[in-house]
């Protein structure tokens, strides 16, 4: 199946921490969130804010969330918040 790659985010640099499908991932994360913790995830959705073709639709992830246990909570275009209206890029909050 398809993979997706976790990038931390540090201050100055990105590091590959794994490779595992996408369903794999968001369930590990909620695996360890408590109730009522946020699972927040920002990433690209075009080639323009990818190094490589897009892995992901929001809807894809979002259902990966759902299957997880996870709820929406709000989308963002940015990491300030601000409002998504479509676009390359987007910043997905959900809670378990």
């Amino acid at each position: 199946g398809r993979r997706t790659q976790i990038l931390p985010r540090h201050s100055s640099s990105r590091v590959i921490a794994s490779v595992v499908p996408e369903a794999a991932v968001v369930g590990r994360l909620a695996a360890v969130l408590r109730p009522g913790g946020l699972l927040v995830a920002g990433f690209g959705l075009d080639e323009a804010h990818l190094p490589v073709p897009p892995g992901i639709t929001l809807e894809e992830y979002d259902d990966c969330c759902a299957a997880a246990g996870l709820n929406f909570v709000d989308r963002f275009a940015t990491w300030d918040a601000d409002p998504y209206e479509g676009g390359g890029y987007a910043v997905s909050v959900h809670r378990r």
